[in-house]
């Protein structure tokens, strides 16, 4: 053998007396070990969401297929299996396929629109100073803290035919915007663009903010302009976040109820205005058509699915690397003066009809109903927050929302963080199917569960309590909310997790000592929609809530001001800016964690 050669080496003899000691091991993390532990932190998700998504999914395929009608609800008649009488019923009503087409085609245009305007305007908070940009910043987040039944009042009353602005300022006279069926899907769209871009602005800011600064200047020096600079370089570095928001937006805009109920009075002249979700509503609960109604669910929910995971599929095969910017000539870049002129202008326009409401709910009642509107009032009065306060019991329904809500975010925020903790930091089976239904189950239209919600609710007496509404709002809050957290939670090293191990810690030290608090900006992104979604509620309100007032929540109080005769403006709005501080309240203080929030939310 050579001297380079490696021979055997017999390892040494242990010293007389001394045990052979083997090399140290590392103690074994308990994520390589779970046992019973990712079950266990993942059981409350998944009693509420087997209990009050997959059961009620169920329930409206089986009542689709039976006769089911006020007679078999109050026990006069036993239900009859009738095959596919439903759907044939259903496809072979030429209305069916117009409310279909003006749902596609609305749907549509509210996330083509929520797109443009929210990643052209997180492109634009990047290129301006600070104090521009928490104008538009603060604005748009007015907007999204606006819940959506005061959003569509106020937005209602902006474009009244005798008493808003708009038509004065436009020279259109008394023309009526909710008349015609374009106009009113217009009006419409704009009410769902103004509160549904800012989630769009924020995430994709975010995201920008994640993007290394040396690459933007490398593209800039090469001349790129700022449209080019997006198209080659940020939006294929934001392909995950843009998957995101156009996921989010195509669920949202394609379930939209409260903007269509209340601004088109029910879905608008002869059914003019109807979508899929007002439509099957309307063919529950307005005439007892449960069936039918199951049925419309049935196919809302099947078209979302189909929507979403084409996309899914298409955003799979194009990738998710980084597309390699090509030779551009050079294009001079606006002027910074000009971008933030802009930026101010357009917070201006964002937070005019937050502005509109609240100057309304302060003027007095001649002022709020005449026909020569002006921006300002000389003589302030509370009178409407008087009639808000004494003619109904007001109180109440606000603490009544404030504690759905309250209790909603603190519970879904804890089960969300167990059950993200378990996917992201346990390796066991079925835990990528787990997954794939978290995913699958933010597509549900919770408006087409609202018919099995219904029948649950009444056979477990929880009808007319805050119960049929806390626990519906909770199911539907954690598919989400599990998906934010888990991209906070993978962020925390497997060596933090190591090391406190070897310090001595438990597993429940860790989880609520180290990891609780480093995933905090995921739980308070988490708690806005949470937030957003359990204040907002109107339709679970108006479809559980039925004989006893007392459990009335802040939306349904709000419906008492619309007259048959003529509306109680000033009322309206003084009940809309109750409604709305709080929110803004909660939105100011967590506005900073809300933005990291989101970015650390959609990173993966």
């Amino acid at each position: 053998m050579t001297a380079n050669s490696t021979a055997y080496q017999a390892p040494p003899t242990p010293a007389p007396g001394r045990p052979a000691r083997g090399p140290r091991r590392r103690p074994v993390s308990p994520a390589r070990r779970p046992g019973w532990t990712p079950w266990l932190y993942l059981l409350p998700a998944l009693v509420l969401l087997g209990g009050l998504l997959v059961y009620p999914i169920y329930q409206l395929g089986l009542i689709s297929f039976l006769e089911y009608t006020q007679a078999q609800v109050s026990g006069g008649e036993p239900a009859t299996f009738q095959g596919l009488g439903n759907y044939t019923t259903l496809f072979g009503d030429s209305q069916f396929w117009q409310v279909l087409l003006a749902t596609v085609v609305f749907a549509a245009a509210c996330v083509l629109a929520t797109l443009f305007v929210g990643c052209a305007l997180a492109v634009l908070l990047t290129r301006i100073r600070a104090v521009p940009r928490l104008a538009l910043m603060m604005a748009a987040l007015g907007a999204w803290a606006t819940p959506a039944i005061t959003g569509s009042t106020v937005w209602v009353f902006l474009f009244d035919a005798d008493f808003g602005p708009v038509n004065r300022i436009l020279g259109l006279g008394d023309h009526s915007w909710t008349y015609g069926r374009y106009s009113a899907f217009t009006l419409v769209l704009l009410a769902v663009l103004w509160c549904s871009f800012p989630f769009v602005m924020v995430t994709v800011y975010a995201g920008i903010r994640a993007i290394p600064t040396e690459v933007l200047e490398a593209a800039a020096l090469d001349g790129a302009s700022q449209w080019r600079i997006w198209r080659s370089v940020m939006a294929p570095m934001l392909r995950p976040i843009l998957t995101v928001v156009t996921i989010q937006s195509v669920i949202w805009d394609f379930k939209v109820f409260t903007q269509i109920y209340v601004m088109t009075n029910g879905g608008g002249i002869a059914g003019q205005n109807l979508v899929l979700n007002v439509y099957a509503y309307q063919k529950a609960f307005a005439s007892s058509q449960y069936s039918l109604g199951s049925a419309i669910g049935v196919v809302m929910l099947l078209i979302l699915l189909a929507v979403t995971l084409v996309y899914l599929r298409l955003v799979r095969r194009r990738g998710g690397g980084t597309v390699s910017l090509p030779s551009l000539s050079r294009v001079r870049r606006p002027g910074r003066l000009a971008a933030e002129a802009a930026a101010l202008l357009i917070a201006a326009a964002v937070a005019f009809p937050l502005y509109w409401m609240v100057l309304s709910a302060f003027k007095p009642a001649g002022e709020v109903q005449s026909t020569h509107p002006r921006p300002w009032t000389l003589s302030p009065s509370l009178d409407s927050f008087r009639r808000v306060f004494q003619q109904q019991d007001f109180g109440r329904y606000f603490l009544n929302s404030l504690l759905v809500a309250g209790t909603v975010v603190v519970a879904s925020a804890l089960i969300a963080f167990l059950a993200a903790t378990a996917v992201t930091r346990f390796r066991f089976r079925f835990r990528t199917t787990l997954l794939i239904m978290f995913l699958v189950a933010q597509m549900v239209p919770v408006e087409a569960l609202t018919i099995p919600l219904f029948f649950l609710m009444r056979d477990f007496g929880q009808l007319n309590t805050l119960g049929s509404l806390i626990l519906p709002h909770l199911a539907f809050s954690l598919p989400f909310a599990i998906w934010m957290l888990r991209g906070f939670v993978r962020a925390v090293p497997e060596a933090l997790e190591e090391a406190a191990y070897i310090d001595g810690a438990s597993r429940t030290r860790f989880l609520w000592q180290i990891l609780f608090p480093l995933v905090f900006p995921g739980l308070v992104a988490t708690s806005v929609f949470s937030f957003i979604s359990t204040w907002n509620d109107f339709l679970f309100a108006k479809s559980f809530i039925i004989s006893d007032t007392s459990q009335s929540t802040l939306p349904m109080a709000l419906l008492v001001f619309f007259k048959p005769d003529e509306n109680d403006w000033g009322g309206i709005m003084a009940a809309s800016t109750v409604m709305t501080v709080p929110v803004l309240v909660f939105f100011v203080l967590v506005q900073r964690r809300l933005v990291s929030g989101l970015g650390g939310a959609v990173k993966d």
